[in-house]
Parts: structure tokens; C-alpha cells; sequence
């Protein structure tokens, strides 16, 4: 009987609960042969499979810069990427770079809230 609630009320919630959505653009890269746009679809295609935002697919997200005439080119900063945000409805961005320097590989993401235009967490 405990679990059948558990199990409902958990039902429930998950329609309750508005999944938020997050946009990556491009990445910043730095000496990996690969191109921001490139990495920003690595990162998307890996933050999907989290499945804890509604990750906004790539050709969605060339449409809408492109129907609102938006310049992503070289937008990697918080600045920028709220600005963005705000233009195509989302409710976080993610930025970063991944840097190769000598034999290491330095990565940096910011995950940030387009609301309250702040840094929500950085890694």
C-alpha cells in the first residue's frame, strides 16, 4: 500500500514539475582539432543522456538564432549567453572551454541561470 502511493505520488510530481531547459551553444576550444560548434555538440549529446534538463536540440536551437538574426560567434561568456537565453526562452545556458595545454586537457563550464543572469554553478 506504501509503495502504490510512493509510486503514484511520484507519478504525480513528475507532471507537476516543469523540466527546465538548458541551450548549449558552441564551446570554446583551444589546441583539440575540434571546432566550438563541434564541442558544443559533444557536450549537448552527453547532457542528454543526464536526462535531468530538457536539453534543447541543435537544429532547434539554429532555427531560433537564426529566425531572431542572433550572433552566436565567439558568445562564451555570461553576458552573452543570458542575452541569448532570454531571446530563444531558456531557462539556463551552459558555457565553457576545453583547453589543451601541453599533456593536459583543462576543462571549464558554467552553468547559468538566464532569470537571475548569475552563475548557478561552476565546474
Amino acid at each position: 500500500m506504501k509503495r502504490t502511493f510512493l509510486i503514484l505520488a511520484l507519478f504525480v510530481w513528475s507532471f507537476i514539475i516543469k523540466a527546465q531547459t538548458l541551450t548549449v551553444l558552441h564551446i570554446d576550444t583551444k589546441g583539440l582539432g575540434y571546432e566550438p560548434a563541434q564541442m558544443g555538440d559533444l557536450v549537448r549529446l552527453e547532457l542528454d543522456k543526464i536526462q535531468k534538463y530538457q536539453v534543447t536540440d541543435r537544429y532547434d536551437v539554429a532555427h531560433l538564432i537564426t529566425q531572431k538574426g542572433l550572433n552566436v560567434a565567439n558568445c562564451y561568456g555570461k553576458i552573452c549567453l543570458t542575452e541569448i537565453g532570454k531571446s530563444i526562452g531558456s531557462d539556463k545556458m551552459l558555457g565553457g572551454s576545453v583547453e589543451k595545454l601541453g599533456k593536459k586537457i583543462i576543462v571549464s563550464f558554467r552553468l547559468i541561470d538566464v532569470k537571475s543572469e548569475s552563475i548557478e554553478k561552476s565546474y
